[in-house]
C-alpha cells in the first residue's frame, strides 16, 4: 500500500480565547500540545499543510513551528486560520513567521458584521479587533490573505455584505457551513444551520454571479463550490465523494491522526510511529471504506483534494456554469 497523502490539517493548539456559539473548543483546558520539533515527522513531500486550532497565534512558538514545517516541507503552501483577537501576538509573530515564509497564506474568521460577529464569536469589540489585525497583515505584506465565513442562522443576512467587502479589499473569500464533530467543533451544532429559503438562494445565486463572471479563473472554482456548499445544505449529500485518509488526513495538537477533523476515527498516534507506518497501515484501509459513504461535511479544507481529482469533471460545469450566469 502507498501513501498519496499531499496535504495535511494540523491543529497546533486546541485551545481558544474566542467563545462561539458553533463551537465548543473554547471549553477545552488541553496541556502539553506537541513542542514545534513534532512537525519534522510530517512528510518532506505534503503540498498543502493548513495550521489551525483552536487559535494558533496563543501559541509563543508559533512562528518556530513555521519555520520548522517550511524547512520540512519546503513545497508545500501553509496556510494559518486566525480568529484576529491577538492583535499584539499576530503583529509580533507575523514579522518572524514572514521571514521564514514570504508566501504564508493566512485567513481570519469573521462570521458578521460589527457587533454580530461580536455575538456570535462572544467577545466584546471583536470586529475592530479583527479589522485591526487585518490592517497590520496587509502593512507587512502578506498577499494571500483571506475571511473565512461560518454560515448559520444567525448571519445568513451578513453573507453578501461580507462577500462585498472582500471583493472591495483583494481579499480572499471562503465559505464554510456550520459543523459538528465530537473531536472538534463538538457536538449538536447542525441544528444551528440555516433553512433553504428562496431568500438564501437569491444571495448564493448573485454571489455565484458575481464570481462567475470575475475574470479570475479562481474564482469560477469557489463559484462552484459555492454552488456546491449551497446543494449540499438542501440535501445534505456532497458533490464529490470525500478523500480523507486518501489524501489529506487530521493532526491534532497532541500528535494523533485521524482520517479527518469530523469523524472520531483514530489512525495512530505520530509520536509513537512513523507517518508512513499510520497512513499505509491495515486500519486505514478499514477507514476508508467508511470515509467513502460519509455526507458529514462540505468544507473547502476536505474538499480541496477531491476537486483536484475530479478536474475533468468540474472544469466542464464550471464552463456550463459561467455560460449560465453571463447570458442571464
Amino acid at each position: 500500500m502507498n501513501s498519496n497523502v499531499t496535504s495535511v490539517i494540523a491543529a497546533v493548539v486546541l485551545n481558544c480565547n474566542s467563545r462561539c456559539r458553533m463551537c465548543d473548543i473554547w471549553q477545552n483546558k488541553i496541556k502539553s500540545e506537541v513542542r514545534p520539533e513534532f512537525y519534522n515527522k510530517l512528510p518532506k513531500s505534503l503540498k498543502d499543510i493548513n495550521l489551525t486550532g483552536g487559535e494558533p497565534f496563543l501559541r509563543r512558538d508559533l512562528s518556530e513551528i513555521v519555520r520548522i514545517i517550511r524547512n520540512r516541507c519546503p513545497e508545500a503552501r501553509i496556510l494559518i486560520n486566525t480568529n484576529g483577537f491577538l492583535v499584539k501576538s499576530i503583529d509580533k509573530q507575523l514579522k518572524k513567521i514572514l521571514e521564514y515564509d514570504k508566501k504564508i497564506a493566512i485567513r481570519i474568521s469573521l462570521d458578521g458584521w460589527g457587533k454580530n460577529h461580536d455575538r456570535i464569536r462572544g467577545i466584546k469589540e471583536g470586529f475592530e479587533k479583527c479589522m485591526e489585525s487585518l490592517k497590520i497583515m496587509k502593512e507587512l505584506g502578506v498577499k494571500d490573505l483571506g475571511i473565512a465565513f461560518t454560515l448559520m442562522k444567525d448571519n445568513v443576512k451578513d453573507l453578501e455584505k461580507i462577500f462585498d467587502y472582500c471583493v472591495d479589499q483583494g481579499l480572499v473569500f471562503s465559505l464554510t457551513l456550520v459543523s459538528e464533530s465530537p473531536i472538534y467543533f463538538g457536538k449538536d451544532k447542525q441544528e444551528m444551520r440555516p433553512k433553504d429559503s428562496f431568500e438564501l438562494k437569491k444571495v448564493f445565486k448573485r454571489i455565484s454571479k458575481k464570481q462567475y463572471l470575475s475574470f479570475n479563473p479562481k474564482d469560477w472554482g469557489k463559484a462552484w463550490f459555492n454552488n456546491s456548499l449551497y446543494e449540499y445544505l438542501k440535501a445534505g449529500k456532497r458533490s464529490l465523494v470525500c478523500d480523507a485518509g486518501k489524501k489529506w488526513v487530521y493532526v491534532d495538537s497532541l500528535g494523533k491522526v485521524y482520517s479527518c477533523q469530523m469523524k472520531p476515527w483514530l489512525l495512530g498516534d505520530l509520536k509513537k510511529k512513523r507517518f508512513k507506518e499510520i497512513i499505509n497501515s491495515k486500519k486505514m484501509e478499514e477507514i476508508k471504506r467508511k470515509v467513502n459513504k460519509c455526507n458529514d461535511c462540505w468544507m473547502v479544507c476536505s474538499a480541496r483534494t477531491s476537486m483536484k481529482s475530479n478536474l475533468i469533471k468540474l472544469s466542464l460545469e464550471v464552463i456550463r456554469d459561467k455560460m449560465r450566469y453571463s447570458f442571464s
